[in-house]
C-alpha cells in the first residue's frame, strides 16, 4: 500500500510540473502524453478524441493602482474576458447590481466589484440561470464601464480563484448576456481578479478620495483542439464500466483536478493487473480536457453522440472530480474543524446508492450528505445520467478549491489513497453485479438541476483554410510561484 500511495503522490508532482493546464496551450498537451504513455504502459489500448473550440489565450496581463500612490496588485484573468489597456478612474459598485450603479458614472472607467462566495455562483447556474459572474460583466458593459476588476470573499489570505461559467466551444456561454458580442459570441471587456487583501486595500483607498488605475491585458482568439484521452480496458463481458476525470486545471491544481487524473490512473492499473477472469466487465476510462475552460460535460457529450452504438453497453459511470483535498495550510495541517467535507453524490439508483455509502464507510470516508444525483448532476456525469447509465461522484470541498492555494505540496498522500481508495472498493463490487441489475434500477431521463444539466449542443467551430492545430504558450496563472513540495513519508 505504501507503494501504490506514494506512486500517485509522485504523479501528482510529475503532472503538477505543467501548471495551469489550458486547452489549447503545450501545458495541457504535455499532459495528456504523460496520461497516454502511463495507460500504454498498463495495457490499455488508447486514442484521442479531439473537441474544437474558439480560444481566448491570455498572454500577458497587469493591474496597478496609479494614484494617490503606484502599486502593481497580483491577478489574473477569468477566462474568456476581453483584451485591452485602460487608464482610469477606478469607481466601487459594490455587489454590481443595478442598485449599485444607480447616481454612479462609470462611463469609460473601472469599476471594483465583490463577486461574494462560489455558492452565489454555482447555486444559479445549476437553476438554469445566467452564471453570476458573466451577469456582472452584463451590467457594467451596459452601464458604459471600460473594464472590471474584482474580487471573492471566501478565497484564503490574498489568493486568487478561477470560476468555471461554462463557455460553449462556438463562443459565448450557456445563456447569452449583453457582453457578448458578434458573431462568436465574444466577452469584450476585460476584466482581472485580484485577491481580497488588495481589494481590501484598494476600496480603503477610495474610501479616502479619487483612484486612478491602469488595467491590462493581451491576448489572442482563435480556433484550437483540446483532446479527450480515452482507454479502454476489455473484460470478459460487453458490459463497460466508465472512469472519468478532467485533466485541464486551474493555477497548480491540485483538486482541480489532478487528483481526479491520479485516481483514474490508479484505478486504470490496478484493474489491469488482474487476470481477466476477475475482471467480468470491460473498463472505459475517460480523461477530459475541456472542463475548466469550456463547458463541463462536452466532453461527455461529444463521445456519448459518437459511439451511440456503444452506449447500450454502459452499466455505471464514476466521475472522479474533486475527489480529494488539500490538508495543509500554511505547511501546518488543518484542524478537523476546518476539515474538507464530502458529498456522495449519485443517480436515483438503489444499487449504487448502497454501494456508495459502503465504499465510503469502508475507507472512512464519512460522508456530509449523500443526495440524489438526479436532483442535482454534475458535470460530465450528466450526459450518462440523461441516458440512464447509473451515475456515482464524490465531491470533497474546501475553501482552497478553484484558488491559487490549491498546490500539489498541500495533499496528503495518505488522505489521497484513502479517497481513491472509495472507487476502487465501488468498482471492484460493480465488476461482481450484473448489468441487467443494475440497470434494472435506473431511469432514464434529464436531471433537474445541476451544471450537468446545461448543455446539449455539441456544435464544434472549423479551423479556416490554410489553419491547423498550434498549441499556445501556458500564461503563468499561478502568482508568486512554488512552494517547495513537502516530501513523502
Amino acid at each position: 500500500m505504501d507503494s501504490l500511495r506514494n506512486d500517485m503522490y509522485q504523479w501528482g508532482r510529475e503532472i503538477s510540473k505543467f501548471s495551469p493546464r489550458i486547452p489549447g496551450t503545450n501545458n495541457i498537451d504535455k499532459v495528456r502524453d504523460l496520461i497516454v504513455e502511463k495507460l500504454r504502459i498498463f495495457g490499455l489500448k488508447t486514442w484521442l478524441e479531439p473537441i474544437n473550440f474558439n480560444g481566448v489565450f491570455h498572454q500577458d496581463w497587469e493591474f496597478r493602482i496609479e494614484s494617490p500612490e503606484k502599486k502593481i496588485m497580483i491577478s489574473s484573468p477569468q477566462n474568456n474576458v476581453g483584451f485591452g489597456t485602460v487608464n482610469a478612474e477606478l469607481i466601487d459598485v459594490g455587489r454590481g447590481t443595478n442598485k449599485d450603479y444607480k447616481g454612479k458614472d462609470v462611463k469609460g472607467k473601472i469599476v471594483l466589484i465583490n463577486w461574494g462566495k462560489l455558492t452565489d455562483h454555482e447555486g444559479p447556474c445549476g437553476f438554469k440561470k445566467r452564471y453570476p459572474l458573466l451577469a456582472s460583466y452584463d451590467l457594467a458593459w451596459t452601464h458604459g464601464a471600460a473594464g472590471m476588476v474584482g474580487y471573492f470573499l471566501d478565497t484564503p489570505g490574498n489568493s486568487l480563484k478561477i470560476l468555471e461559467p461554462g463557455i460553449n466551444p462556438t463562443g459565448g456561454s450557456n445563456i447569452p448576456g449583453p457582453a457578448e458580442i458578434g458573431e462568436d459570441r465574444q466577452f469584450m471587456l476585460p476584466v482581472l481578479h485580484i485577491g481580497r487583501k488588495d481589494a481590501l486595500c484598494v476600496k480603503d483607498l477610495l474610501s479616502k478620495g479619487e483612484v486612478k488605475a491602469q488595467l491590462h491585458i493581451n491576448g489572442k482568439r482563435k480556433v484550437s483542439t483540446v483532446w479527450t484521452v480515452v482507454g479502454l480496458l476489455p473484460g470478459l463481458k460487453k458490459e463497460t464500466i466508465v472512469i472519468d476525470s478532467h485533466y485541464c486545471s486551474t493555477f497548480d491544481g491540485a483538486i482541480c483536478d489532478t487528483v481526479g487524473v491520479v485516481g483514474e490512473l490508479e484505478l486504470a492499473r490496478k484493474f489491469s493487473e488482474l487476470p481477466i477472469k476477475k475482471r467480468p466487465k470491460t473498463m472505459l476510462f475517460l480523461f477530459s480536457g475541456s472542463h475548466v475552460w469550456l463547458n463541463c460535460n462536452i466532453s461527455s457529450l461529444c463521445f456519448i453522440e459518437k459511439y451511440k452504438d456503444f452506449m447500450p453497453n454502459l452499466v455505471a459511470m464514476l466521475w472522479m472530480d474533486h475527489i480529494s483535498a488539500p490538508i495543509y495550510v500554511e505547511r501546518k495541517k488543518i484542524s478537523r474543524k476546518k476539515f474538507p467535507m464530502r458529498l456522495g453524490l449519485t443517480s436515483d439508483n438503489f444499487i449504487i446508492y448502497i454501494l456508495t455509502y459502503f465504499s465510503m464507510l469502508k475507507n472512512r470516508r464519512m460522508p456530509f450528505v449523500l443526495p440524489i444525483n438526479r436532483i442535482w448532476t454534475l458535470c460530465e456525469m450528466g450526459p450518462f445520467d440523461n441516458i440512464g447509465v447509473p451515475c456515482m461522484c464524490m465531491q470533497v470541498m474546501s475553501d482552497l478549491m478553484l484558488t491559487t492555494e490549491d498546490t500539489w505540496d498541500k495533499i496528503d498522500p495518505i488522505q489521497l489513497y484513502k479517497d481513491v481508495s472509495v472507487y476502487i472498493t465501488l468498482a471492484k463490487a460493480l465488476q461482481k453485479i450484473p448489468g441487467r441489475i443494475l440497470k434494472f434500477f435506473e431511469y432514464p431521463g434529464r436531471s433537474f438541476f445541476g451544471c450537468g444539466t446545461l448543455f446539449k449542443d455539441t456544435t464544434q467551430p472549423s479551423y479556416p483554410d490554410g489553419k491547423s492545430y498550434e498549441a499556445e504558450r501556458a500564461p503563468p496563472l499561478i502568482i508568486g510561484g512554488y512552494k517547495k513540495l513537502r516530501k513523502v513519508k
